[in-house]
């Protein structure tokens, strides 16, 4: 096989067997399983189900024979082909279908005019209307049978929110106003409307919003019937008061000024149907009860309430069958780590890992024998205690005959794995050949894996920093299932957030962000602005690293991805040859038309399209797949033109710039050989990327953009995608945050990362509903003497297997770690950190 960077490669994996391919970020295990044994065994498949296309398997792999294969089937990190806002965990898992279906058959009509009972002939008593008979229809908000007419079925509708106009309910209505955007509802004819009707209604101006009555609260927000007479200058009007939210939807529709609509957008966001209350089903449908419960009852729970639910109530005997078919799914669904989500939930708004382990929740349901099934990383965004119930799943999915390939960085399953291949020995050009292939035993033993070379020793990089530099502390947390009073951070400390999924950690984070982007963003504004959030004088920005897929467009390179693609070109724009020949930054950019290859515009190669086969590629024969036309080529900097330039490794282009010429260039490049991606090429595409190097190059770009002295990072995650060997690369990287001054806090389920930060706030004790509290604030230390805490349990273990600390460092730590009780105090002046011991093995 040489597939991308695979050198001449020869592999016999095992058959019924759970199989597990390790390596480096970039080492060639995606190019081996998926790229090359999914797609080539997919193909010969196909092309066997019809004599027509029995050639479909000689495409343009590049691969000599594979023998002996299975149907395949691959479970990928991807939400791209299902971002469909009517997709949901219901319709996905099939679910949805079987719950129409009892509630067609077990379901009793109600009238549609009063929404009361019917007869047998399904008339109403009281009002003699007739129902129609029940039909699976009637549950589906996709059929014109059941779905809201309101919201057309997505039981959502954009509106202005409530939430975004009063972000923080300890201000008073006064606050409310004097903080207004610009252009929206804060002009002198409504303030002063408004305070005729407070004064009419006997609404105070000084009091907290949360402290005012139901009926309050809807006077200020829709308005009343009054009108009242209103004298603005020298002109006397009168006014009836709409309310602010009444006031700015007419004032959005009517307006045609694009800065007061833009203004005005920021008050609007998604808010349930009022006519369905976000049930997306007509209202008659809604009505419809088994066993007390409403169609959107059963929707609106959680997957591991929905299993009990069904496991003790009682239904009619005409869908117990199916009752328990939707049971068995559920179940499936939770062992997999997904208990906490509801049916109802948008399969949009699921990672890639949740995703994938949904549809591998639907095959162990399907009883398929003699599948291959090909797994990408299934374990991310997984905590330790849901990943043992994965590998039960995928050991479910191997006994019934199935082979199952999984591409994992994840220790729990590599010592789980039947059979082990590993990659290596290192990435991009320096990978591509097998280290290794057997058993866990005989890995560990092994010379050349970087795998066990790792897991044997865990000296890690980050350094201690005891002397803490004050505190960021946060109340009144009002996001999803957060029940938490109070949480404090320390700062220029590394800070981890850990818990099950559906614990709350993005909550937590997400509702820390949007304060300090608020306060920030007020501050910068010089308004006086009150906050939940304290300790942020420490800070000047805020900066957010999410879990989100780079630019995969086929002319997206690294050079671009990174902004450094203008400054190189500036480069070869200031050269006199580039005056002599009239040439501008322009010419030496392949997307835009001037000095690209016009043949096969700037791309270097041709596609040759194959009909129903897969498209071919040829190097373009004017310009040699160079991309640039040949006057441009003759243009050099130091010797090298444009193309010879962007062919460079990233460890080559450090030795080509200067750093003094070329600081900006340089500075990104030193970050990615700083996070060990020295090897990547300048101009290679970013859709070549394997999951660990997009991750790191994402993380690269973030910190690029960084521009005042003390931030705020806020990491989703870090560790995705990455090999134990890569960990080195990003504890390194937080060591010089830290140095610099700034603040890290990260959302994290890597045991070894966990066990390096300097404070810790495990969320849960489990997900969903049975989640949201702060299990657990501290040093790791007293984390895992900590009952209750899952997060705690598997630390203890594993610092107990892999680490010895010294007790005067971990009480050192343990007393220097300690949030405040009552108030973050103002952060002293930095002072140098004080070295102490790292963890040793």
């Amino acid at each position: 096989m040489n597939t991308h960077n695979l050198k001449n490669l020869s592999v016999s994996i095992p058959k019924g067997k759970l199989v597990v391919v390790t390596g480096v970020s970039g080492s060639g295990k995606s190019s081996l399983v998926i790229d090359t044994l999914f797609y080539y065994s997919k193909s010969l498949y196909l092309g066997a189900l019809s004599s027509r296309s029995f050639d479909m398997g000689e495409g343009d792999f590049q691969v000599e024979r594979v023998s002996g294969t299975q149907p395949p089937v691959a479970l990928k990190q991807s939400v791209n082909r299902l971002s469909n806002p009517r997709s949901t965990i219901g319709t996905l898992s099939g679910m949805d279908g079987l719950m129409r279906l009892f509630f067609a058959r077990g379901g009793t009509p109600v009238c549609p005019a009063c929404l009361g009972p019917v007869d047998k002939k399904l008339q109403c008593g009281d009002c003699g209307c007739f129902a129609e008979p029940l039909t699976p229809r009637q549950f589906s908000a996709n059929r014109k049978e059941g779905k809201c007419l309101t919201c057309n079925g997505l039981g959502r509708l954009p509106s202005f929110s409530a939430d975004l106009l009063v972000p923080d309910p300890s201000k008073s209505l006064e606050w409310i106003w004097d903080n207004a955007e610009p252009g929206t509802f804060s002009i002198p004819s409504q303030r002063k409307v408004f305070e005729a009707m407070c004064e009419d209604e006997g609404i105070r101006l000084d009091v907290p919003f949360s402290k005012l009555t139901p009926a309050q609260k809807n006077r200020v927000l829709r308005g009343s019937d009054k009108v009242y007479r209103i004298q603005v200058r020298k002109v006397t009007n009168e006014f009836s008061y709409d309310g602010i939210l009444g006031y700015m939807e007419r004032l959005y529709k009517s307006t045609s000024s694009p800065a007061r609509q833009q203004a005005l957008q920021r008050y609007i966001g998604d808010a349930h149907c009022a006519a369905c209350e976000g049930g997306r089903l007509r209202k008659e449908s809604m009505a419809v009860t088994v066993g007390a419960l409403r169609f959107g009852d059963f929707q609106h729970m959680t997957i591991g309430e929905l299993v009990s639910r069904l496991q003790g109530g009682k239904f009619p005997a005409q869908v117990r069958e199916v009752a328990q078919a939707i049971q068995k799914q559920c179940q499936n669904i939770e062992d997999v780590g997904l208990g906490h989500l509801a049916l109802d939930r948008a399969v949009n708004t699921l990672s890639g890992g949740e995703l994938q382990r949904l549809l591998l929740a639907q095959h162990v349901a399907s009883d398929l024998t003699g599948v291959m099934y090909v797994l990408d990383e299934p374990t991310i965004g997984l905590h330790e205690h849901d990943t043992v119930k994965l590998l039960e799943t995928l050991r479910r999915l191997r006994d019934l005959g199935n082979t199952v390939i999984v591409i994992e960085h994840d220790e729990t399953l590599i010592r789980a794995a039947d059979w082990l291949i590993e990659m290596g020995p290192g990435a991009g050009a320096r990978g591509g050949e097998l280290v290794f292939e057997g058993t866990y035993e005989e890995l560990m033993a092994s010379p050349r894996s970087q795998t066990a070379a790792c897991m044997k020793n865990r000296q890690f990089a980050l350094e201690r920093r005891p002397d803490l530099q004050g505190w960021l502390t946060m109340t009144d947390f009002q996001r999803n299932n957060l029940k938490v009073a109070k949480v404090a951070f320390p700062l220029n400390a590394l800070s981890c957030v850990t818990g099950l999924s559906g614990s709350g950690k993005s909550s937590l984070i997400g509702s820390l962000r949007d304060e300090a982007l608020r306060v920030l963003t007020a501050r910068a504004a010089k308004r006086d602005v009150g906050a939940s959030l304290k300790g942020l004088d420490g800070l000047d920005e805020v900066t957010y690293v999410e879990q989100k897929p780079i630019g995969r467009s086929s002319r997206s390179t690294l050079v671009t991805y990174l902004g450094i693609s203008d400054a190189i070109r500036d480069l070869f724009a200031s050269l006199p040859e580039s005056s002599k020949k009239g040439f501008d930054k322009t010419h030496f950019s392949s997307n835009v038309a001037g000095g690209r290859c016009e043949t096969c515009k700037g791309q270097g190669s041709l596609e040759i399209d194959m009909s129903i086969f897969e498209s071919e590629y040829v190097v373009c024969d004017d310009c040699g797949g160079r991309k640039f036309q040949e006057p441009v080529l003759e243009v050099k900097l130091n010797g090298r033109n444009i193309h010879e330039v962007l062919s460079l490794s990233v460890e080559e282009a450090l030795s080509f710039f200067t750093p003094k010429q070329d600081a900006t260039i340089v500075q990104a490049l030193t970050y990615l050989r700083d996070f060990g991606l020295g090897y990547l090429v300048l101009g290679s595409s970013t859709v070549t990327l394997s999951g660990g190097e997009a991750q790191r190059l994402n993380l690269a770009a973030e910190l690029l953009r960084q521009k005042k002295n003390r931030c705020l990072f806020i990491f989703d995650e870090p560790t995705r995608g990455l090999h134990f060997a890569d960990i080195r690369h990003l504890l390194k990287l937080f060591n010089q945050l830290l140095e610099a001054g700034h603040t890290v806090i990260i959302i994290e389920h890597n045991l070894d990362v966990i066990g390096q930060a300097h404070y810790v706030v495990d969320m849960g004790p489990e997900g969903g509903d049975r989640g949201g509290d702060v299990v657990f604030a501290g040093p790791v230390q007293t984390l895992t003497e900590t009952a209750g805490s899952h997060t705690g349990r598997y630390l203890k273990d594993h610092l107990k297997q892999y680490y010895r600390k010294e007790a005067n460092v971990m009480k050192e730590e343990a007393a220097s770690a300690r949030a405040p009780v009552e108030e973050a105090p103002r952060p002293a002046a930095p002072t140098k950190a004080k070295k102490t011991k790292s963890l040793q093995r």
